[in-house]
């Protein structure tokens, strides 16, 4: 596999895409009104790395299990992260909407980039089995399931589009935003292997929006007259980060057994994003049932 799109894919470890999940306990006691106490924070990072650590533990006893989990995690997170977004504007889509956006991520990049596809996930897999046959999931480049990828693709964008039509309080300018959005998304997908146009996705579009609901919804001193405060974000995101990182380190230290550092690299970070999605998609319903009242 070529090393450019893995360098795009791993520099989401700092530019924006596990930082963008990283200001979960400002976000959590924000929405609860909790009182922000040492105890208190101290309670909510404890539980929040627990929880990592033990989907992490799924990951080493059930590897295939969870890179297929890890499909459908990322689906659900990602789509409800535009769903966020669009409610956040005022806009009640529906959950087709969330299920069709989440989607192109994760079943456009199949159409093209199958045999590209199936190696991230074997590299996810051989981060904890080395003795993984390199032939696992040869199943993605099959013409049955690519039948099946272009079907379903098909059928979620109809249901989307169907109750996006049959709304009449989403403007006509709205509509041709939303149309121009996942056009330039489809092609995009189309364009770029996987690790390459997943990266670029998960920092510029799903975490980059992200950032936004959640700064705002924070306020001051987050979210200014002008925006985004980014020193302070990335001040805020620091700790979280580092420690998502450090969780990344110990697969290597414990785990190394590839001649492919790179691509172990990409494994690890994929073991740590499945660990960290799960709380941090927790974070993010409370955010979303505060935004669909």
């Amino acid at each position: 596999m070529e090393v450019w799109p893995a360098l795009i894919f791993l520099s989401t470890l700092v530019l924006l895409g596990m930082p963008h999940g990283a200001i979960d306990h400002y976000l959590y006691f924000h929405l609860t009104q909790q009182p922000f106490r040492t105890l208190s924070l101290l309670i909510f990072v404890l539980i929040y790395l627990l929880f990592s650590f033990l989907m992490a533990g799924l990951w080493i006893l059930f590897p295939a299990v969870c890179v297929c989990g890890l499909i459908g995690l990322t689906w659900a997170h990602w789509g409800e992260g535009d769903m966020i977004f669009e409610r956040a504007q005022g806009h009640p889509v529906s959950w087709f909407f969330g299920l069709w956006r989440g989607s192109l991520p994760m079943l456009v990049p199949i159409v093209l980039y199958s045999e590209n596809y199936r190696s991230v996930l074997h590299a996810g897999m051989q981060v904890v089995d080395p003795d993984i046959s390199p032939a696992s999931f040869e199943w993605l480049q099959s013409p049955q399931l690519l039948a099946v990828v272009v079907a379903l693709l098909v059928l979620i964008g109809v249901l989307s589009w169907f109750f996006i039509l049959i709304d009449s309080g989403f403007t006509g300018r709205l509509k041709w935003r939303w149309l121009g959005e996942e056009v330039v998304l489809v092609v995009f997908f189309l364009m770029l292997p996987p690790l390459a146009s997943i990266g670029l996705y998960f920092s510029l579009w799903h975490a980059r929006r992200h950032i936004r609901v959640s700064c705002r919804e924070l306020g001051p001193p987050v979210w200014t007259e002008t925006g985004i405060d980014w020193p302070r974000f990335y001040l805020w995101a620091a700790p979280f980060t580092v420690a998502g990182i450090l969780l990344m380190s110990l697969l290597p230290v414990f785990y190394l057994k590839s001649e492919d550092f790179l691509m172990f690299l990409v494994g690890s970070y994929l073991i740590t994003l499945w660990s960290f999605t799960w709380p941090h998609a927790v974070i993010c319903r409370l955010l979303h049932k505060k935004l669909s009242f």
